[in-house]
């Protein structure tokens, strides 16, 4: 089982399929790890080469003191790509996951490394995607929530 050591966290991954198909990153949901991704692992091979990781704090990843942030995790992911020396890949979250791809892009626009990972539309546009996600995600979870007290009641 591959890890990688940097600073305090020890990250588990899996790096499979083809080395000349492009890399798709695979990030865990919340309380999950990257074998979460297992159904879906044959198909995405035909296109892809798949880098499952388990998140900080979950799996087989080590789990640091502390509260995380996305901020952390983002950097976390771009971390694995570095010490991976991928200098680009497609990349899919669910759930939490989904959050850690959008810090990374900001991220990496706002301090770039020698690679060029994730970098795309800068940090003005990832800031408003994310803003207006969660306006959207608050929102819905307001009227399911109203939805769910008259059911109640």
């Amino acid at each position: 089982m591959p890890f990688v050591e940097i600073g305090d966290l020890r990250t588990h991954y899996e790096l499979t399929g083809d080395n000349t198909q492009p890399v798709l990153m695979l990030s865990n949901s919340l309380g999950t790890n990257l074998s979460m991704w297992d159904t879906q692992l044959s198909e995405l091979e035909k296109s892809f080469r798949i880098l499952r990781y388990d998140t900080r704090g979950h799996g087989q990843s080590s789990v640091t003191p502390g509260d995380y942030t996305f901020e952390q995790l983002g950097r976390d992911l771009l971390n694995l790509l570095d010490a991976l020396h991928f200098d680009r890949a497609h990349f899919c979250g669910l759930s939490i996951g989904w959050h850690d791809r959008h810090v990374a892009c900001n991220s990496r626009a706002q301090s770039p490394p020698s690679s060029g990972v994730m970098q795309h539309g800068g940090p003005h546009r990832h800031k408003r995607d994310l803003e207006r996600a969660h306006r959207n995600r608050t929102q819905r979870w307001n009227e399911i929530g109203r939805a769910s007290c008259r059911e109640r009641v």
